[in-house]
């Protein structure tokens, strides 16, 4: 079930990761672009390391 639900927080962010290369790139958004680029970062990185320290620990 942890792997699942990592998957799915991991499946979303790659998906707002490259929502924010595409309007750094292609629409010329740099600012947009790094907005996106650091919240899919965050919102993965955070949720994904929490899920797993409160298992492991």
């Amino acid at each position: 079930m942890l792997f699942i639900l990592s998957f799915f927080i991991i499946c979303s962010g790659y998906y707002t990761l490259t929502f924010g290369i595409n309007m750094w790139k292609q629409d010329n958004n740099k600012l947009g672009g790094f907005g996106a680029i650091f919240l899919a970062l965050i919102s993965t990185i955070v949720p994904v390391a929490v899920i797993y320290i409160k298992f492991y620990s």
